[in-house]
């Protein structure tokens, strides 16, 4: 599901404003008013009324219950796909990921 991004924000950082999910999602606004009106038909998302920002949106128990089976599915493809792999083609792997996350952190700290 194409909303799942915008869910895991929502789950680990939120209740966040539609913008500042644009924002951090590098999405326009309406599309990710789109994504929210679709997780609220499914129940995982909310949206409520705030001072400040206008609106908050924030996920619901069922959303965060989504998003952790979602999270032990995409875990167990992982480990199916990497299971053939030598212990030393693991370990390249792992390091090659862990780059990756480090420089895409140094990029988002720095922008």
């Amino acid at each position: 599901m194409r909303g799942f991004p915008l869910l895991e924000r929502l789950v680990e950082q939120g209740p966040l404003s539609p913008t500042d999910l644009a924002g951090l999602l590098e999405l326009r606004t309406s599309t990710i008013a789109a994504h929210i009106d679709r997780l609220e038909e499914l129940g995982w998302a909310r949206r409520e009324s705030s001072g400040r920002k206008g609106v908050l949106v924030s996920a619901t128990d069922a959303g965060r219950a989504a998003h952790a089976q979602y999270l032990v599915v995409r875990r167990a493809v992982l480990a199916e796909l990497l299971q053939p792999l030598a212990a030393e083609d693991l370990l390249e792997f792992a390091r090659l990921t862990a780059e990756i996350v480090r420089q895409d952190e140094a990029w988002e700290s720095g922008r």
